[in-house]
């Protein structure tokens, strides 16, 4: 036997040093003990240091047959990545007698196997060979080893495969198939991307409940799940390498599965790997959607695929994607178009059945969605107390620039909408909005111009219309302005316009703070236009409220306070209006707070006092209000009037009508003669028509009464007034004027009928006619002309003192011009007061009937009369008038006017 051999034998490897000690010869077999010693062997482009055999060899028939751990430090290969620490093959291979070919089993265990980014750790299993340098087929078992990567953990793999290997012209070459076993896999944390953060930032979106339940999902699945799969792979000489991946599935501890339908071909070299067919993967589980992915690669590399997601739903929000083709490159960037119906909620809302087309790009840097105009659709939307219909809007980029972009830098999103249509429901009652252009953006708010909304069944519609709505959002809370506003609430006959302020929704409560412009919604207006400068109005739960002032807008003086409070769901609501103190005077007049006033008062001096309050709801509008004035002073058609005190009560105060017998006490009125201390009762009838029930005054012993009648002030057409003139003592009414040497006696009858228009008033055949028995007319002063001659001496002695059996003044006239009035006097004789004479005595015999008609204002009626008897009282009066008009000069005042006694006179 051989004791001791050794040698250095050089091979294509490297040098290994060989030992040999003979056990013995048996039956033509050499038993040794063999060891061989490789300080550094390169095979191909691998590199084994402190390679080593410490095992048996037997010959047999010239062929060694080796059995034995062979073991090294480690193995590393540039070119494939692929690094072992702590090798052991323990092999019982037959060579042949070329030691060319081999056969036979080897176990084989690592420390650490490296491939590319992955590790084996704790490998372990038998690998049979059959073959040569160029080709061994092989069998391989691994039966146990953990895998780390970057983005997965397994605690257990598990691999059965059969194939070759071998080396041709440097490179290793080879192909395998088999299936593969994991237990215990997890993925990095990370390596699904924040989905809970993405969730809380889409919370008050459709996707937000939806992935709040994805995520923990995809995470506990990620977290340890088994599968398993069949493969095929393979390299050849050209380094081109393939695998082919079949029968693929995963179920993880959560209930998620992932299942391959048909065959993964994936092909690549040194740049990049390719699918060189299709595949199909779903996706389901519990707490997860039901997915369908289909992928296939082209020749080029570009990847196209289409993304099926059944119905799927999470707190009241779901998501269908019926259908989403996509196309891109690995590490480039991914293109898809589709779309997707979705459920769920909004800031302060929800909507529901959304169709939304999915067109965009990702590019590697960010999300790009929606570069051209999108029809959007949806079932119904509710935001707060709104709910709109199913509708379509069209949306359309903003500035040329994509409707959404998320990535790096955050997240843009603007659109613009054209002809914007909604309709639905607000707090139970039908809305409508329209507006000709809206623009929406994140970082911007949203801007929306020509805004027109109606609230209400038709019957009794609200309405606004905006010309622009501006808001921004602010944390929970949107705050905007708007602009250009009118309208009108429900039924109530007011129109709102020139409306602008600011306006903030925060907790389903919208308030808007503004100034606007108040007009009559009657087409023959009852009140002038007047300003609301502080309008405060809230939206909640259905119901409007709105407090503010109103102004007259010339003067800015207040008119009143008005609370009003509107309910959406039926329509209901009602108005308060307070007057306190509303004072008239030479800056403010009624005609400047209604258009009734006008021609029917002037110069009004006083204050109003009351309340109103307007109801609305399905069966119409009511109205009422008591307002009340104290000791007023005003010039009305008929005259001017002093100490009006009143307190009207209202039964439609929109309409401005009252129930009977209003009253008003008036310290003095003067339609031509004054009255003091008088009443009146009136009714305001509708179409602003005015009943006159009864009107009296005391009147120098007797009474002034104003008979009933309607004035019409509802159009231009002439009113009537008749004052009708009972018992006044003529010698009481001329008390009051400056007639001291004028006496009249007798008591009075008649009526004054005036009418008024436009232009004015005018009394139109008024007559005052004495009673029977008559009086006297006496003049009780002296003769103002010394010469006037004897027979004219005589006749006004025999004329200054007259008794009457009738006198009747009549009466008619423009009240602000002349009033013609015709002074009959019948029966005449001497009166107590006239000298009596021969001559006069003759003359009374005599019958004469005093006929005088006298042109002037009318309260210089009884001084024209005067004016007979009193030369002086007349060139007073008259004097300067006739100076004026014959020479042009003005008038002289004072003594001046009187003719001296020893100057020519006028005939």
């Amino acid at each position: 036997a051989l004791k001791n051999a050794s040698a250095r034998i050089e091979t294509p490897w490297g040098a290994v040093g060989a030992g040999l000690r003979g056990k013995g010869l048996l039956r033509n077999r050499f038993v040794g003990e063999l060891s061989l010693r490789a300080p550094r062997l390169r095979v191909g482009d691998c590199d084994i240091p402190a390679a080593r055999f410490d095992g048996d060899l037997l010959l047999e028939w010239r062929q060694p047959r080796l059995i034995g751990p062979i073991t090294a430090n480690a193995v590393a290969c540039a070119d494939t990545k692929f690094a072992a620490t702590a090798p052991v093959l323990n092999a019982d291979v037959r060579l042949s007698e070329r030691y060319d070919r081999w056969l036979g089993d080897i176990g084989f265990a690592a420390d650490r196997l490296n491939y590319a980014d992955s590790t084996l750790t704790k490998a372990a299993g038998t690998l049979s060979v059959d073959g040569g340098l160029k080709r061994t087929n092989f069998t391989l078992a691994l039966d146990r080893t953990g895998l780390r990567s970057k983005p997965l953990t397994l605690a257990r793999l598990a691999i059965n495969a059969k194939g070759y290997a071998g080396w041709n012209n440097g490179a290793l070459t080879g192909s395998a198939a088999g299936n593969a076993r994991i237990r215990r896999g997890a993925l990095d944390k990370g390596t699904l991307g924040s989905l809970d953060g993405i969730a809380e930032q889409t919370r008050n979106t459709p996707m937000g409940p939806l992935l709040a339940r994805i995520a923990p999902a995809l995470a506990r699945a990620g977290d340890n799940f088994d599968g398993q799969m069949d493969f095929d792979i393979y390299q050849n000489a050209a380094r081109d390498t393939g695998l082919s991946v079949s029968g693929l599935a995963l179920t993880t501890a959560s209930g998620a599965r992932v299942r391959q339908t048909g065959e993964l071909v994936l092909r690549g070299g040194d740049r990049y790997w390719r699918m060189a067919s299709p595949v199909e993967l779903a996706i389901n589980g519990r707490d997860l959607p039901d997915i369908r992915l289909a992928m296939e690669q082209s020749r080029r590399g570009a990847w196209t695929g289409n993304l099926v997601v059944a119905p799927y739903a999470a707190n009241g929000a779901s998501v269908a994607v019926p259908n989403l083709a996509f196309s891109g490159s690995l590490g480039g960037a991914w293109t898809f178009d589709g779309q997707a119906r979705l459920s769920g909620p909004l800031p302060g809302g929800m909507i529901s059945g959304l169709r939304l087309p999915i067109d965009g790009r990702y590019d590697g840097r960010g999300l790009i969605l929606f570069s051209a105009c999108q029809n959007i659709q949806f079932d119904s939307a509710k935001i707060s107390s709104l709910m709109l219909r199913g509708q379509t809007m069209r949306l359309c980029p903003d500035r040329g620039q994509p409707m959404l972009v998320a990535g790096g830098g955050g997240t843009r999103f603007a659109t613009n909408i054209s002809n914007l249509a909604a309709s639905g429901t607000l707090g139970g009652s039908p809305v409508t909005a329209n507006s000709a252009n809206v623009r929406f953006s994140l970082a911007d708010g949203f801007t929306a111009r020509d805004v027109k909304v109606t609230l209400g069944d038709a019957s009794a519609q609200t309405r606004f219309d905006v010309a622009l709505l501006a808001g921004q959002f602010s944390g929970s809370a949107i705050n905007g302005s708007l602009s250009g506003g009118k309208g009108q609430i429900g039924n109530v006959p007011l129109l709102i316009d020139e409306a602008t302020g600011d306006w903030r929704y925060l907790n389903s409560i919208l308030t808007l703070d503004a100034k606007l412009r108040i007009s009559d919604a009657e087409e023959v207006d009852r009140f002038q236009p007047m300003a609301v400068p502080d309008m405060m109005l809230t939206l909640e739960n259905n119901i409007i409220s709105a407090i503010g002032q109103i102004a007259e807008p010339k003067t800015a003086r207040k008119v009143a306070d008005v609370d009003i409070r509107h309910a959406l769901s039926n329509s209901t609501g009602r108005a308060l209006l307070s007057v306190d103190g509303l004072r008239f005077d030479d800056k403010l007049q009624p005609e400047m707070l209604t258009p009734l006033a006008l021609g029917v008062v002037a110069n009004v001096d006083g204050a109003v006092f009351g309340d109103g309050r307007i109801d609305w709801d399905a069966s119409g509008v009511r109205s009422n209000g008591r307002f009340a004035t104290r000791n007023m002073n005003l010039a009305a058609a008929f005259g001017p009037v002093e100490g009006l005190t009143s307190e009207i009560v209202f039964t439609d105060l929109l309409g401005l009508e009252t129930g009977p017998a209003q009253q008003a006490t008036i310290a003095s009125v003067n339609p031509g003669v004054p009255a003091l201390n008088g009443t009146i009762r009136y009714q305001l009838l509708p179409e602003q028509k005015v009943a006159i029930e009864a009107g009296r005054w005391p009147f120098a012993g007797g009474e002034l009464l104003l008979e009933p009648t309607v004035l019409d002030f509802g159009i231009e057409k002439e009113r009537r007034l008749t004052f009708r003139v009972v018992g006044v003592d003529a010698e009481k009414f001329l008390a009051g004027y400056d007639f001291q040497n004028l006496r009249v006696t007798g008591v009075f009858d008649g009526t004054l009928p005036m009418v008024f228009n436009q232009d004015g008033g005018r009394i139109v055949g008024g007559a005052l006619v004495s009673r029977p028995g008559g009086g006297e007319v006496s003049y009780l002063g002296e003769l103002a002309y010394e010469d006037m001659g004897t027979f004219a001496n005589f006749a006004f002695e025999a004329l200054r003192s007259i008794r009457y059996s009738t006198l009747t003044i009549g009466v008619g006239g423009n009240l602000d011009g002349e009033i013609v009035t015709d002074i009959s006097f019948t029966g005449l004789q001497q009166g107590s007061g006239a000298k009596r004479n021969f001559i006069t005595k003759q003359l009374a015999r005599i019958p004469i009937q005093f006929n005088v008609s006298v042109k002037a204002e009318f309260l210089k009626l009884i001084g024209s009369v005067r004016g007979l008897y009193d030369a002086q009282y007349a060139a007073d009066q008259a004097l300067p008038f006739l100076m004026e008009q014959r020479s042009g000069v003005p008038p002289v005042t004072g003594e001046e006017k009187l003719p001296k006694k020893d100057e020519p006179k006028d005939e």
